[in-house]
């Protein structure tokens, strides 16, 4: 199923409602939440110019709930980003994700901003949610149970986003390295298919004649002339 978001320019990122309170709240003397407040400060600096930053109707009305200070700079942070809809198709998605144990029933509002940026074909989906959507556990079921539906999910926190660029690794010359010897790799095996990948390494590794550089792989056989020369004395 092709992703309604496919083909933007720049990489697309939905800010979940979370991203937006660490953005604006008074700095918390817990030394982990202080972290992560200062890490979404340090990225939001540049994230509009690097990325295309989206949000739903969903964290417009999130953000609009609790102290009149807190909601007017929450609002003001995220007034000038484009809104996503949601419809029938992020609906049903969100059913899925708590249906099919991805998330909890207790999350339903969490599912909805998944199921929103997944149908909307969002690039990066950035949250501070540990516990319901930023979950290493979770994550992988909910990747799964989206990918079983035809859509593909990256879930962030904006510590990870922060040291992402794509242009950092596209200079990167070991990740230059390595995507040439895949793409080699791909030549040899007759396509990228997984499968064809999988047989390709199976075959190398039965029978290994060169080494990583091409080289012929020569035994060596152990000099044994003089190891044992005391022995004889």
């Amino acid at each position: 199923m092709e992703r309604k978001g496919a083909g933007h320019a720049k990489s697309q990122i939905y800010i979940e409602t979370s991203v937006v309170s660490y953005l604006t709240a008074r700095i918390a003397r817990d030394v982990v939440t202080s972290e992560n407040q200062l890490a979404t400060r340090d990225w939001w600096q540049d994230a509009p110019n690097r990325f295309d930053l989206v949000v739903s109707a969903l964290v417009i009305q999130e953000a609009s709930a609790g102290d009149p200070t807190a909601v007017r700079d929450r609002l003001a942070a995220i007034a000038s980003l484009r809104i996503l809809e949601a419809d029938k198709e992020s609906a049903g998605l969100s059913r899925s994700l708590i249906r099919g144990h991805a998330m909890t029933p207790r999350a339903e509002s969490d599912a909805v901003h998944v199921a929103i940026a997944v149908v909307n074909g969002v690039d990066y989906l950035a949250t501070w949610n540990l516990r319901h959507i930023a979950n290493p556990r979770l994550i992988l079921l909910i990747d799964n149970s989206c990918r079983d539906r035809g859509y593909a999910e990256l879930i962030r926190t904006p510590s990870q986003l922060r040291r992402f660029n794509m242009q950092d690794e596209e200079r990167d010359p070991i990740m230059a390295e390595l995507r040439a010897i895949r793409a080699q790799m791909a030549v040899e095996a007759g396509g990228s298919d997984p499968m064809k990948i999988m047989a390709y390494v199976r075959s190398k590794r039965k029978s290994p004649t060169t080494d990583s550089r091409g080289h012929p792989l020569t035994l060596r056989r152990k000099d044994t002339s003089t190891s044992d020369d005391h022995l004889k004395e």
